[in-house]
């Protein structure tokens, strides 16, 4: 027993006479959601501060998103989330403008970035032309089905082929479930619009 307490102290202390440099610095705090995409492109090399920094607002934004992804489950009225989705749709266009600045370094996240922001943007156009179908306006639904499927077809476009682009087990599970969650959406909206017998 006595042993096993002298050994931890002295393989601690080997450690931090072996990096006295690394020991003043901490690295930056870990992302609750999007660690494995620092993870993926930190292998390439380190990453800079303002690339930290912008990682930090979209794994924000994925937490704040928590919020409306409640709101559904908890059967909140359809015009109430889309409502909520408004703020979600700015923080995505606004994490995917701070990664578009920070360059190359990030450009693999920034692709898992931009098809979150697409998606976000489809899903309120989608419950946009239910709302408009549960308020009894149907001359609103078609036009507001339309734009969602438009949107929608972006969406698959932008995340298509996007887990072929990271090498980490779970930075591709990430990229995997962009693809996923796209092509169900554009499924659903597709089945509402014929359903609702829109041109």
């Amino acid at each position: 027993m006595t042993h096993a307490r002298l050994v931890l102290p002295l393989v601690v202390l080997a450690m931090l006479v072996a990096a006295p440099a690394s020991a003043g610095k901490k690295g930056p705090k870990p992302l609750k959601h999007l660690q494995p995409l620092v993870e993926e492109m930190s292998a390439a090399g380190p990453l800079s501060k303002d690339a930290h920094k912008a990682m930090r607002y979209a794994d924000r934004c994925l937490v704040s998103d928590k919020h409306w992804e409640r709101s559904q489950h908890n059967q909140v009225p359809i015009n109430q989330i889309y409502e909520q989705l408004s703020s979600a749709v700015i923080c995505w266009q606004t994490a995917e403008k701070k990664l578009s600045k920070v360059g190359p370094s990030v450009q693999t996240a920034a692709l898992w970035v931009t098809a979150r922001a697409r998606y976000i943007e489809a899903f309120r156009g989608y419950l946009w032309g239910i709302d408009a179908k549960m308020s009894g306006e149907r001359g609103q639904v078609c036009r507001r089905l339309k734009e969602a499927t438009r949107q929608a077809v972006t969406a698959n476009e932008v995340s298509a082929g996007l887990s072929e682009k990271f090498t980490g087990e779970q930075s591709r599970a990430f990229a995997l479930a962009a693809e996923q969650m796209s092509g169900q959406l554009g499924q659903t909206i597709a089945t509402e619009f014929k359903n609702q017998k829109c041109d």
